[in-house]
């Protein structure tokens, strides 16, 4: 039997500026109890992100009113329990038909539907279609609404997500807008180690406006320059002066954000390498950078990380969420392999150590192992350490290989043999 208690307060905060992750930290230093900042946050059945502001989710308008005519909102918090299994959570990365790239990490179980419900909250889109590669194969395909999306093996690929309307863009139709409407700027200077609280304004704009017109009246008005600022819209950044805002997608209800350079650090065993760099300044680009700074490193033998995974050098600083002073670090894209022979369930024989790319296929893989063995490689049949079969299309550094530590490997020839 089990009890569950439920207890209620109330806490005034700035719904604009307050991040969910914030809001943990504030519960959990009124409660002196730190499991609250790994609490779950929902509110309206919807699971908040940690770093989205309460803002974003709708929190703060009115949803009844006390006797004071303040408004209230209701947030429930869940303590982490040992029955979550954390498997349970994948990770999977977007890219719209706009350009803009954002990942999730959402519960395996889900279907496609409610994958596409999470898409709209989060980033604001909606949603017509999600595509990716279907199991073992090689084309893309419309995902469908009642697929479970653990069971389409979507963490290693880009889900390409349609936003746009082909057919009325095939017609010739564009969406009919009202000449003058209201847009959000919000100022994000997540790049500023000096940074104050973001700020939000509402500005009444017409579609005919130029964007160099839209930054002089955001100057008049709200004392705040634009021009040293990236504008980025729908993960695009606003760039060309003279195009109106109808041209630059602009539109009724969407909010433009105005985000400060991000000050970055690379760090290597030698030395440090300190950096700012616009918010749409692609990982690939600081590559480039460092290796005209030091030529004699050997850049390529590395992948940047924050951790332990790598980071996709094809997204952006704004994609990738980084903040002001964000360290990376470097990850050696060469790893060391140790191959056993096994003959049914025992290990045989020598075992052959080989140093292999991350970046290369277990194909390749397998031509190494041949040098080493003598084995070839149409005879070898490669198990990782679960005992997964391992396919020649298989990247070695990515979610589907997982090697990490050794290899079995079953000589086909001898499977004839007593």
């Amino acid at each position: 039997m089990s009890t569950r208690l439920t207890v209620s307060f109330t806490l005034d905060v700035d719904a604009a500026t307050t991040t969910v992750s914030a809001l943990k930290e504030l519960i959990a230093a009124l409660g002196k109890d730190d499991t609250f900042q790994k609490s779950t946050v929902t509110f309206k059945g919807h699971e908040l992100r940690d770093a989205r502001t309460l803002e974003h989710y709708g929190v703060g308008i009115h949803e009844h009113k006390t006797k004071r005519d303040e408004s209230i909102n209701t947030i429930q918090l869940c303590r982490p329990t040992s029955q979550i299994d954390p498997e349970m959570r994948i990770t999977l990365r977007f890219k719209t038909d706009t350009e803009h790239r954002f990942s999730l990490t959402v519960n395996e179980k889900v279907t496609v539907a409610q994958l596409k419900r999470e898409i709209a909250i989060e980033e604001r889109l909606t949603v017509r279609a999600l595509q990716g590669l279907v199991p073992f194969g090689h084309a893309e395909e419309t995902l469908k609404d009642d697929a479970v999306v653990g069971s389409l093996e979507l963490q290693d690929q880009v889900i390409a997500v349609t936003t746009l309307d082909r057919e009325a863009i095939a017609a010739g139709k564009r969406p009919v807008r009202a000449a003058d409407f209201d847009v959000r700027v919000s100022i994000d200077e997540r790049g500023n180690k000096d940074r104050k609280a973001n700020r939000t304004f509402a500005m009444h704009v017409s579609g005919s406006q130029t964007l160099a017109e839209f930054e002089d009246a955001a100057l008049c008005l709200h004392m705040v320059h634009l021009a040293d600022y990236a504008l980025i819209l729908d993960g695009v950044e606003l760039k060309h002066d003279e195009a109106t805002l109808d041209a630059l997608n602009v539109r009724p209800g969407c909010t433009i954000y105005a985000v400060a350079d991000v000050s970055i650090c690379v760090s290597t065993a030698n030395r440090d390498f300190d950096m700012v760099v616009s918010p749409m300044t692609r990982l690939s680009t600081v590559r480039s950078t460092l290796e005209r700074i030091d030529p004699d490193f050997p850049w390529e033998e590395f992948a940047f990380s924050t951790g332990y995974d790598r980071l996709p050098e094809d997204w952006t600083m704004w994609d990738l969420g980084f903040m002001a002073n964000t360290m990376m670090c470097l990850k050696r894209r060469f790893v060391s392999l140790v191959i056993f022979l096994r003959k049914g369930s025992k290990r045989t024989g020598p075992a052959y150590t080989i140093e292999a790319d991350e970046r290369e296929t277990v194909e390749s893989m397998k031509r190494r192992i041949f040098a080493k063995s003598g084995v070839a490689p149409s005879d070898q049949l490669l198990l990782g350490p679960r005992d997964e079969l391992l396919t020649d299309d298989m990247i070695i550094g990515e979610e589907r290989a997982k090697l990490t530590g050794h290899v079995e490997m079953i000589d086909l020839n001898d499977l004839g043999e007593d």
